[in-house]
């Protein structure tokens, strides 16, 4: 069935600017290059895990902190944390990545007095904590860019154990002879997963005992993963969304399968979340927050939480996945693209009728302008997705824009573009970033992971901005994403 599609990425996801701050560590002109040491068996552990400001500017003061961990069965008297950067900037994502990974070697020199001393003995499994403040004037940044800052760990003779690196962007004074390379705010739209394993509850399963229903009590807690979920997602959504369609390149001819580009978005400038919701998990909370007796508890956190979902998304962009969230590559490449369309139907009713709104797509070309319609979204981010997925669920009825994983349009400059949707006519796709997803999901619970990721994620952010100012970006987390405490919350409250 041919789908028109809609004109922009704005009638479906609402969207936020990055803002650039002001603030982060510079430099002095670097020394010759040192080389940071990375031992697969060090004698210590070494971990940034706050840097405040976030951003560096001409002017400011930098205090960088971290962890420092003795793993060697020896007492160590004397460790030294010394930092080290670049006035080099990080040239691209590319270039980034390849240096987190240890792929590609950047050149570092010493930071003066940029250091720290440890007070006393390092016992065996001990850790401490460590503090170097520094100038904005350190490194020697001029233009705005990404630049490399490590936090090198040193025995007494100064000889290098361990190391930790950093990224950190640098805004130039707007009005000074740098201000030219700063540039415009990047624009960030959120896909914001609220998605579990469900409960499957059936009459062989009681939803009100045994160890998924505790499960997923706790996880809907104020310090669980679908309660921190909602939580942050909540404190940036308060605001109604506009959003303005805008118009497909006139003229511009079609190709073999990528028909035409969107030109330039009008973008909503605070609110940057678009919620994605299983209807199978809101079964379950349902169920969960009626369960009476000893679940009495695991009740009210779940119906607390569907209260505060109901509040936290009225009148925002939202689409929910078929019920159950199952993969559709896979359904799909089985030949049930009919019980996929089924899924679909019943699960925008079932969501519709927990939350309290219509979560149907409005008809094709009924919308009006300005109007997003996020339920007219089908989120596939199952491995490899194909064309033939793409024009499958371009045939569901509703669906009108389809969100992929960038990697699928590898060569592509853009994040919105239409598609032939095999029945003539096209179909809205949207590309969320996949280096970015990919970054999202390698987040852990260990010590600095949460902070290296969210520094990492405003240096790409950064970079993408410098690369493709016009282009905007769409963040769509793992969709079971499970981020450290207080990530999730700090990277909206950045972007969104």
């Amino acid at each position: 069935m041919a789908r028109r599609a809609v004109g922009a990425l704005a009638a479906v996801l609402a969207l936020g600017a990055v803002a650039l701050p002001a603030a982060l560590v510079a430099g002095a002109a670097v020394p010759a290059a040192a080389a940071v040491a990375q031992q697969s068996q060090a004698p210590v552990v070494i971990a940034i895990t706050s840097m405040s400001p976030q951003w560096a500017a001409p002017g400011a003061t930098i205090t960088v902190t971290g962890t420092l961990t003795n793993t060697s069965p020896d007492p160590d008297s004397r460790l030294i944390v010394q930092l080290l950067g670049s006035s080099t900037p990080v040239r691209s994502v590319t270039e980034l990545q390849q240096s987190a990974a240890g792929i590609r070697e950047l050149a570092y020199g010493f930071l003066p007095g940029a250091s720290w001393q440890s007070p006393g003995v390092l016992r065996p499994g001990a850790t401490a904590s460590w503090s170097v403040r520094l100038p904005a004037s350190a490194l020697g940044m001029t233009s705005f860019g990404v630049y490399p800052l490590a936090a090198q760990a040193e025995d007494a003779l100064g000889r290098p154990l361990a190391s930790s690196l950093s990224y950190l962007p640098y805004m130039p004074d707007k009005n000074g002879p740098y201000g030219s390379t700063v540039p415009t705010s990047q624009k960030v739209s959120w896909v914001w997963p609220l998605i579990d394993q469900p409960l499957l509850d059936g009459p062989w399963q009681n939803a009100c005992t045994g160890p998924q229903a505790a499960a997923l009590a706790a996880s809907l807690g104020s310090g669980g993963r679908l309660g921190q979920l909602l939580g942050a997602a909540a404190t940036t959504a308060g605001s109604a969304v506009q959003a303005y369609a805008a118009e497909s390149e006139p003229g511009q001819p079609a190709t073999a399968q990528v028909a035409r580009t969107q030109p330039v978005q009008s973008l909503a400038s605070y609110d940057g979340v678009t919620w994605a919701i299983d209807p199978a998990l809101l079964a379950n909370v349902t169920s969960l927050a009626q369960c009476r007796g000893p679940a009495q508890a695991w009740a009210q956190t779940a119906s607390a939480w569907l209260t505060k979902l109901k509040a936290a998304t009225a009148g925002q962009p939202m689409f929910v996945t078929p019920y159950g969230d199952p993969d559709m590559s896979t359904v799909i490449g089985a030949g049930l693209a009919a019980d996929l369309e089924r899924s679909f139907t019943y699960g925008r009713l079932e969501a519709g009728q927990l939350l309290g709104r219509s979560l149907s797509p409005a008809p094709a070309g009924s919308t009006p302008a300005g109007q997003p319609d996020a339920a007219a979204v089908a989120w596939s981010a199952g491995e490899p997705a194909s064309y033939g997925t793409l024009e499958n669920l371009a045939a569901v009825d509703g669906v009108r824009s389809v969100l992929l994983s960038s990697s699928v349009f590898p060569f592509e400059q853009t994040s919105v573009l239409q598609t032939l949707d095999g029945s003539g006519s096209y179909v809205n796709v949207l590309l969320a970033n996949e280096s970015l997803t990919s970054l999202l999901g390698s987040a852990n619970a260990g010590a600095g992971s949460g902070f290296a990721t969210a520094q990492e994620f405003l240096a790409e952010t950064a970079l993408m901005a410098q690369e493709a100012p016009a282009v905007p970006i769409i963040v769509a987390p793992p969709q079971r994403w499970q981020p450290p405490a207080g990530l999730a919350a700090q990277l909206l409250t950045e972007t969104a």
